[in-house]
């Protein structure tokens, strides 16, 4: 079921837009605001453009793209000054807003994005019992680690999400460790996790992953740790660490599909070294398969 969402972060004037052109709120998954262009909104594979009543496009002008921006930092657009340097800055209720614009770079390194001039809101969704059927398989073969596949866009964290909250929930003696780089896990805003990640998980805010994974092993001591988005070397020499040391891994990684794994050198080489006891691959929306390392015949 997904939770009900507050709306209040959008401005009127984009609410009364939306609801003049037939889009239900619920129904959305990003709003694209460009500077004096269009604006696209995406409900799942489906794509809208907000139009006139005349069914001309609305044009989204430099001063209701400002009050946006206003609104979405709360008058304050400085303190999402060193989220802005990332390309995104999230809000109350885990609400990602990535940011456009013209990029200002001092000696190799990104120091701010202004002027900002499109915003992509992607809508925080918690699904929760999305995670049951992988939930099944470990109280009957136990936790092990576990990789999510998926094509963008198909809920892999919404899913990963999902399977820490309940693990942290209702399996007794397994304390986690989130590593939340781009903070869409937890959804944390000022510290605060705006999703449900269970009662027994420890979150790592905006740390780099594989920094993340060490510091958690040495200072959390946790069971088990959940990771969105692997992939790079350090990612892997990381997850070869916190292997070692005993603790359970849960990660997702961009695939099509398995074989789509093994073309990914540094995943490969995890592959190779039979590091993961359980497959789970996303087809669709709310479509997965759960399988062990047998089943996927990986190897």
């Amino acid at each position: 079921m997904t939770t009900e969402q507050n709306w209040d972060f959008l401005p009127d004037f984009l609410r009364t837009r939306l609801s003049d052109c037939g889009i239900r709120l619920a129904d959305v998954e990003e709003i694209r605001l460009r500077c004096n262009r269009p604006v696209q909104i995406l409900c799942g594979t489906r794509e809208s453009w907000l139009m006139t009543k005349n069914g001309d496009a609305w044009i989204l002008t430099e001063e209701l793209f400002a009050e946006m921006l206003e609104k979405l930092c709360h008058a304050s657009p400085y303190v999402y000054e060193e989220q802005f340097r990332q390309g995104f800055f999230t809000i109350e209720g885990g609400h990602r807003i990535g940011v456009g614009g013209t990029v200002v770079v001092e000696n190799g390194a990104v120091v701010s994005v202004s002027p900002i001039r499109s915003l992509n809101i992607r809508i925080a969704h918690e699904i929760k019992g999305c995670a049951n059927p992988i939930l099944d398989r470990f109280r009957v073969c136990g936790v092990g680690h576990t990789l999510i596949l998926s094509p963008p866009g198909m809920g892999k964290t919404t899913l990963l999400r999902d399977l820490v909250r309940q693990v942290s929930n209702y399996i007794e003696g397994k304390s986690l460790a989130l590593i939340d780089e781009r903070k869409e896990i937890a959804g944390c805003y000022r510290g605060n996790p705006q999703y449900d990640v269970g009662k027994r998980t420890d979150v790592l805010d905006g740390c780099p992953k594989d920094q993340g994974m060490l510091m958690a092993v040495r200072a959390l001591a946790p069971s088990i740790m959940a990771v969105d988005e692997i992939g790079g070397r350090e990612d892997v020499e990381a997850i070869r660490y916190v292997i070692r040391c005993g603790c359970k891994l849960f990660v997702t990684v961009h695939g099509n599909s398995l074989t789509d794994l093994q073309k990914k050198p540094w995943l490969n080489q995890l592959l190779s070294e039979h590091c993961f006891d359980w497959f789970v691959l996303i087809r669709g929306h709310g479509d997965y398969q759960v399988m062990t390392a047998k089943e996927a015949q990986i190897w």
